[in-house]
């Protein structure tokens, strides 16, 4: 009978001394959705997370150090506290971004003054032409307007890694025409430059240019004047 009561003693020891767990429950999000296959690691666990951003663990009463990784996210750790209860902790991860410079230039030289949007943002160009944006990856639409050009629209693709975007407007053009007359009438034939142009005037003694805006000088010779 003795036994009996020793053995009984033995397994209460036994069953009370085992530690009770806990479901720690750790929430990965952006701020707003679950995050699906992060890795969050507790001690020598590691468990991805499922389509909730929820990772499960079973823990006795306790302080614990956690880890949290997820691809397109700056990595985070913290503690988590089991006091004798189920424990929900809800931790947020920052999307990981990068530089995104997008470089406005004529062909040659940067153009300062450019404004280039991304979405809700837009910079000016600096000195050299350069507008530095940060963002996580993806794909993104531009637009680039600029005065004395024409306006640019593209898209720019980030894939884990700053990225320079090199991108040329066009000078913003008018029409220039120089009638060329002998006082009443146009002269056809007449060559009319300006720069590197030399254009000769139709029947009505026109000679077409388009420039951007700017000051020129121009000469015209005609045979006979």
């Amino acid at each position: 009978m003795k036994k009996i009561i020793l053995l009984y003693s033995i397994v209460l020891c036994a069953l009370f001394s085992s530690a009770q767990n806990y479901n720690a429950v750790l929430v990965i999000n952006d701020g707003m959705l679950g995050i699906m296959g992060a890795d969050v690691t507790i001690g020598n666990q590691t468990i991805t997370t499922d389509f909730w951003g929820e990772a499960w663990f079973s823990l006795p009463a306790g302080t614990y150090v956690y880890s949290v990784t997820a691809n397109g996210y700056s990595s985070a750790q913290d503690t988590i506290e089991i006091t004798n209860a189920d424990v929900w902790e809800y931790v947020s991860l920052q999307a990981q971004t990068y530089n995104a410079v997008l470089v406005i230039n004529d062909g040659m030289l940067g153009i300062m003054g450019a404004d280039v949007t991304i979405g809700n943002q837009t910079i000016t160009t600096d000195f050299w032409g350069e507008a530095w944006f940060s963002l996580p990856a993806g794909t993104y639409v531009y637009s680039v307007t600029a005065n004395g050009y024409s306006s640019a629209q593209d898209t720019i693709e980030i894939t884990n890694a700053d990225v320079w975007e090199y991108v040329s407007l066009q000078a913003q053009t008018y029409n220039a025409v120089l009638v060329i007359n002998d006082g009443m009438l146009g002269i056809m034939g007449a060559d009319v430059t300006i720069g590197n142009q030399t254009i000769t005037t139709d029947f009505w003694g026109e000679a077409w240019f388009s420039l951007p805006a700017g000051t020129y000088v121009y000469s015209v010779t005609a045979n006979g004047y």
